[in-house]
């Protein structure tokens, strides 16, 4: 066994080394070969790797041009925009300077217009009163030719009666051409002014449609108000060449008084300084000098300012020296129905002509408004609530604005609203709608009127709405305010034109780029003077009756409806007016139709963009909706 063992022990090993021997020549010739094939794709991929590469160089040098030319024609456009901005930038500039010069211009022009119309109004004052004064030369002439040229004056004269007619025929003559060459140099001045005045009016950058507007109504309405500034050249010549010559001696007679009212006012203003201290009469003057440019009426613009440092006990003592005593018209106020006091007997029979007087004009007030169709109902009913001349003046800035007032009608509520809630906080006196104006109620068209304007500068200064005297009351107001309305539409009054309803108005305005048309006064227009006063507990606003659709309605009268005519939300109409013109355009964005169960749906959005936070409120609108829809 073990002899056998070794040899094949023997014989493993030398198996062994056989299969080593073999083992190593095959590995030495597989690792031969595979050195070959690798050098072989070594050689083969570096072949293609510089193929590859030079491909790819070619490529990119081609982007790279076309790269290049882009960027170049980038620049170009770049430069050629840098350009156009440096040269719209210069433009710009240009424009700009351009603008300050016209505006410049335009402040020159304005103070040029004021001066011109001052020295207009002084010519044709002057020109009246020659014709005035030719009239009575004539007069005289005639006279004279009568007396000289009777037979008992000839009788009496003797034979020297015709050299003495002679003389006197001579003088008159010289004398009556001399009035007219005065006559005539008036009217040449006059027609200068005049044509300077219009050619101020034709400025390249106000256009000539607007100048003529703007001229049209400050001429129509200027005429009413004499307290206020000098009647305009145009009135003064429909006095003169359309009335008669007694007609033209009350024009005389008109500037006289309103002279004297004048004289009056500048006393009464240097009375209440001298009452003052130095350093508040200093203060005063300086306020004068700093405004001179702005203020019209001095006199007026001084009391307003020395009521400020009055004590108010003292100015409820004394009142206004303007006005007189401030309890003598309480009992006509619109309050005396709430248990204020009424006139005393005595007081009241003393002053029956000045009662006549001020009820007449309140009628004629009351017409006007009344036959006005640019506003509703319940702002009709306002405008007769407050002061005959505070529903003037309202109404006169109503027409100077013209179509810069988007919606008339909450114009004019938020006018009287003001008034009356500014009148409820006087003492004393002053109180009544026809008494004298408290301080509160000085300018406070002007607070209301600052909520529409949109820039542009105002034609009233800001003492002249608040001072108007009432001694001396005149129903030309009336007729002069209905006049302006009358021209503003382009044609006389009672011509048949189409009566808008107010919430439409902005619509067609845009639409025709013209003024709204007003209703012609009817002579059988109601009154609200002639109907009997209502209780107190009735005396809410009327809400707004709107003949045809509901869908009409301007926003203000809509708010007064939903509230039953409280007023209480009223404080939404901003929120509204700014966005939407009629209660139709409120329907289609927010409220859908009626369902099936007949529910209106109300977009919860409404309350929100408006902000109706209280839930009554909400109900209301809701309430609104679901009987009208």
């Amino acid at each position: 066994f073990e002899t056998a063992s070794a040899l094949l022990r023997s014989e493993y090993a030398v198996r062994a080394e056989q299969i080593k021997s073999q083992r190593e020549a095959a590995v030495s010739g597989l690792r031969a070969e595979h050195a070959e094939r690798r050098e072989e794709a070594v050689a083969e991929a570096n072949r293609e790797h510089a193929a590859t590469v030079e491909q790819q160089e070619l490529g990119f040098k081609a982007e790279r041009r076309q790269l290049e030319e882009q960027v170049e024609q980038e620049n170009a456009v770049l430069a050629e925009a840098r350009a156009k901005a440096a040269n719209a930038k210069e433009e710009c500039a240009e424009h700009q300077h351009q603008l300050d010069e016209m505006s410049r211009e335009l402040q020159e022009r304005k103070r040029q217009g004021q001066v011109l119309i001052q020295e207009s109004d002084k010519a044709c004052y002057r020109k009246l009163r020659a014709e005035a004064e030719a009239r009575e030369l004539r007069r005289r002439k005639v006279a004279m030719e009568r007396t000289l040229g009777s037979p008992s004056a000839a009788a009496n004269n003797g034979g020297a009666a015709p050299e003495a007619a002679e003389r006197a025929v001579v003088t008159v003559s010289e004398d009556l051409r001399t009035a007219q060459a005065r006559l005539e140099a008036l009217r040449n001045e006059l027609g200068q002014k005049q044509r300077m005045l219009q050619g101020f009016g034709n400025m390249r950058w106000l256009g000539p449609s607007r100048c003529e507007h703007t001229s049209a109504w400050s001429a129509t309405l200027s005429a009413w108000s004499p307290h206020e500034r000098t009647p305009p050249p145009s009135v003064l010549f429909s006095f003169a060449n359309e009335r008669s010559a007694s007609n033209c001696d009350e024009t005389l007679r008109f500037f006289e008084w309103r002279q004297e009212l004048q004289e009056e006012r500048r006393r009464s203003a240097k009375a209440l300084l001298n009452e003052l201290r130095e350093s508040d009469v200093a203060y005063i003057l300086k306020e004068l000098e700093n405004k001179k440019d702005s203020v019209r009426n001095a006199s007026s613009f001084a009391v307003g300012l020395v009521k400020r440092f009055k004590p108010r006990s003292e100015q409820d003592a004394v009142g206004h020296a303007e006005y007189g005593d401030r309890e003598r018209y309480r009992s006509r106020s619109p309050r005396g129905a709430r248990g204020e006091p009424p006139l005393e007997p005595a007081r009241a029979s003393a002053q029956p002509s000045e009662e006549s007087d001020d009820e007449l004009q309140r009628q004629q007030v009351q017409d006007f408004v009344m036959s006005c169709a640019l506003l509703d109902d319940g702002a009709k009913k306002a405008l007769c609530e407050v002061r005959p001349l505070q529903a003037l003046e309202i109404m006169q800035t109503i027409a100077a604005k013209g179509n810069e007032i988007r919606n008339h009608s909450a114009f004019v509520m938020r006018a009287c609203n003001d008034h009356h809630g500014r009148r409820g906080q006087g003492k004393g006196g002053g109180g009544g709608s026809w008494g004298a104006p408290s301080d509160a109620q000085h300018g406070f068209v002007q607070e209301a009127e600052e909520e529409w304007k949109d820039g542009r500068e105002s034609q009233y200064d800001e003492a002249a709405v608040g001072f108007k005297s009432e001694a001396a009351p005149d129903p030309a107001p009336v007729s002069g305010l209905r006049a302006s309305f009358s021209k503003f539409l382009g044609g006389a009054a009672g011509s048949n034109r189409e009566v808008l309803v107010p919430g439409g108005l902005r619509a067609q305005v845009k639409a025709k780029a013209a003024p709204p048309p007003l209703a012609a006064p009817s002579p059988a227009a109601p009154s609200a003077a002639r109907q009997p006063a209502a209780p107190s507990a009735a005396r809410q606003p009327e809400v707004s009756a709107v003949t045809g659709d509901w869908r009409s309605m301007d926003l203000g009268s809509w708010l007064r409806s939903v509230d039953s005519g409280k007023g209480f939300l009223l404080q939404y109409e901003a929120a509204l007016t700014s966005n939407y013109d009629t209660l139709e355009q409120v329907v289609d964005v927010y409220v859908k139709p009626p369902g099936q169960d007949g529910r209106v749906n109300i977009d919860k959005m409404f309350f929100d963009d408006i902000g109706v936070e209280k839930v009554g409120h909400r109900r209301l609108f809701e309430k609104w909706f679901k009987d009208h829809m």
